[in-house]
């Protein structure tokens, strides 16, 4: 195991005891909550540099499309409005990644989260010929370029096979490139959605669609480990925001 794996495995002990502190300490369900993703969003803070962490905000395209509310954004150095935690609106191409968060994740939540995912992917990214974008895996171009990277993280949640069944029946009617793209359950488990086996979350082994993994405690390494290879590295020619004109009439 290397120094950067037992920080970040240090982190999810860190992470497991504030979260059975502020469970134990808080009664009100909004206030856990919004404990829950400032701890998300710090350790977010403190292990991706050079990134913006927003919280509690939503996300538009030049398309006019809008998210439904998310619960920690990372952007990058292209998002135009202030890097506050608390930013309201996000355009598109400002955001590398998105983690939904959630205490238990059990079916309602898994039936919210695709939900909630399905408002984010919807929303496309525009280009322009001159830019340039690194891809590692031909999938990557349209589940992390075109679209933004979708996560949820769990803090506990149902037994392993039942959260598996429930995230298959979710998928059953929600179209593959509007999924959710991971769950990450603390010091237990994630499930991938590895599609066709042909984006930066493929396997070595030959499968599709939804696929369990026992990472243990290792679960919180993983995360960032697919966070650095599904966020998009672009080189814009133009700044984005010029993708969102102001109106004719004042032009």
């Amino acid at each position: 195991m290397n120094p950067i794996q037992r920080y970040w495995m240090t982190e999810s002990k860190r992470l497991e005891l504030a979260f059975s502190y502020l469970r134990n300490a808080a009664s009100d369900s909004d206030v856990k909550g919004g404990g829950n993703e400032q701890m998300i969003a710090e350790l977010l803070r403190k292990s991706f540099r050079g990134h913006h962490i927003v919280t509690n905000t939503q996300v538009i395209d030049s398309h006019d499309m809008q998210s439904a509310e998310i619960d920690v954004a990372v952007c990058n150095a292209y998002q135009p409005f202030e890097p506050d935690p608390h930013q309201p609106l996000l355009i598109v191409e400002g955001v590398d990644a998105v983690i939904q968060v959630k205490a238990k994740l059990d079916k309602r939540e898994i039936e919210r989260t695709f939900k909630n995912a399905a408002s984010v992917k919807q929303l496309r990214r525009r280009f322009v010929d001159q830019d340039t974008v690194r891809v590692d895996a031909l999938g990557d171009a349209e589940h992390f370029v075109m679209r933004v990277p979708y996560f949820c993280f769990a803090f506990s949640s149902l037994e392993d096979r039942t959260v598996h069944d429930h995230i298959i029946e979710a998928a059953k009617d929600v179209p593959s490139e509007l999924q959710p793209d991971a769950f990450f359950i603390l010091d237990r488990c994630m499930f991938l959605n590895v599609r066709d086996n042909n984006t930066s979350l493929a396997l070595r082994i030959p499968v599709s669609g939804w696929v369990h993994n026992n990472a243990g405690g290792h679960v919180i390494p993983m995360m960032f480990r697919y966070l650095y290879k599904t966020a998009p590295q672009v080189r814009r020619l133009m700044h984005p925001v010029l993708f969102y004109p102001i109106s004719d009439e004042v032009l």
